[in-house]
């Protein structure tokens, strides 16, 4: 698997603005790196880490057949899944369902640093707002 890259750290990939993204909507904020995806020769997964500045959206949208973790690494925000909304915190783990609507807001004081993955190498978004 010549084409397969093993191993990435995190100065090796560049940032990308949610609204760069090839279905991005204008109205996404924050920022994310990915380190293992169908970019790196990856065949069954996703791996990444986003950061949300305070008063930043991760708006409201649903992945229709890609299953999503978020795990909090820094900071705080509001998230929520289908009906259900939640404060979460560094150490708080979400699993959001294929098909499940999600956001995120950064209503805190400092930025949230999310580490998020996928149980497919590639996703798409599909905005809700």
């Amino acid at each position: 698997m010549a084409d397969v890259r093993y191993f990435t750290h995190i100065d090796e990939v560049s940032f990308v603005h949610n609204t760069e993204i090839a279905d991005g909507s204008e109205k996404d904020e924050g920022v994310f790196k990915e380190l293992i995806s169908a970019a790196t020769g990856s065949r069954d997964l996703n791996l990444g880490i986003g950061w949300l500045k305070p008063g930043e959206v991760h708006i409201l949208h649903h992945h229709p057949v890609e299953s999503e973790f978020y795990y909090f690494v820094e900071g705080e925000a509001v998230v929520t899944v289908n009906d259900q909304t939640e404060r979460v915190s560094a150490g708080s783990a979400v699993h959001i369902p294929a098909g499940a609507t999600h956001k995120i807001v950064n209503d805190g004081d400092t930025t949230a640093v999310v580490l998020f993955g996928y149980d497919h190498p590639t996703y798409s978004n599909i905005w809700d707002e």
